[in-house]
């Protein structure tokens, strides 16, 4: 049944009025118009309900603070187990890459903190002066010893790559970040040593903690070296190879201390000319 809007005559169909002639398409639409309108407004709920549910968080807090926890005490078994026996480092596959990463970073920071605290109570006991920056000469200890760590780290990744052995990037660092948890360990032991104060015990630490950083640089990239070489190619070129990789060790630092070292040091005499 259809109404004209104009003559309100009813009839049974058509796109004219059989009255007046007027147009009933207009009220076709809009009675179509209407109908759909209720279906509109019973989706727009559900959209709303939708965006409400992306809006709420992934994780709550409660569940983040755990994981963090899990984390930490994952890390803590990790270097537990590696500092009583490290030979099980040279074992590691790339899922202890992180936990490398963690602990060249706490070795670089703890030395470098180690220095600060030295720097200070030298400066203080002699001068009884309290003016050394903090954020300028830590930083620019860490980069220098995160810098010269990844040294031996690329020359033992360069040797095993002319000596042709399947060994990825990812997991050499693993493995040479796992052998530097004992002097990690060292490290943070000066750093507490040398925060408390103690200059004559500070200063047998610190230089026990830089016999460290040589190991790291210098004996655990032929360490790793050695052991795989000798683990893949037994009748290969184990020895030349393993002293090539002891040369660039030490052309690398070379280098180093021709381009940034002596920028560096010279940066660090500006900054506490009173010790020098």
């Amino acid at each position: 049944m259809v109404t004209c809007t104009q003559c309100q005559h009813n009839q049974d169909d058509g796109n004219f009025c059989e009255k007046c002639g007027a147009s009933t398409n207009q009220q076709s639409t809009s009675e179509n118009n209407s109908q759909q309108a209720p279906n509109f407004q019973q989706a727009q709920p559900a959209v709303e309900q939708g965006f409400q549910a992306n809006a709420q968080p992934n994780v709550p807090q409660g569940q983040q603070v755990e994981q963090i926890k899990q984390q930490s005490k994952q890390y803590y078994n990790y270097f537990l187990e590696v500092i009583k026996n490290p030979t099980i480092a040279l074992k590691h596959e790339e899922n202890a890459f992180i936990n490398s990463i963690i602990t060249l970073v706490l070795f670089a920071l703890t030395l470098s903190l180690s220095v600060y605290f030295i720097a200070k109570n030298a400066m203080e006991f002699a001068y009884a002066a309290d003016a050394l920056p903090f954020f300028p000469l830590v930083s620019r200890l860490l980069f220098g010893f995160l810098l010269i760590t990844a040294i031996g780290l690329v020359s033992a990744f360069i040797v095993l790559k002319i000596g042709k052995q399947p060994i990825t990037f990812k997991k050499l660092t693993a493995q040479f970040g796992g052998l530097a948890v004992p002097y990690t360990a060292l490290a943070t032991v000066t750093m507490v040593i040398s925060l408390l104060g103690s200059m004559s015990f500070s200063m047998i630490m610190i230089a026990l903690s830089v016999v460290g950083l040589s190991i790291i640089i210098v004996v655990n990239p032929l360490l790793l070296s050695f052991y795989h070489l000798e683990k893949h190619q037994p009748s290969g070129q184990l020895y030349y190879l393993t002293i090539l990789c002891m040369v660039i060790t030490y052309l690398f630092i070379y280098l180093l201390s021709d381009i940034f070292i002596s920028e560096f040091i010279q940066n660090i005499e500006r900054m506490i000319p009173m010790m020098w």
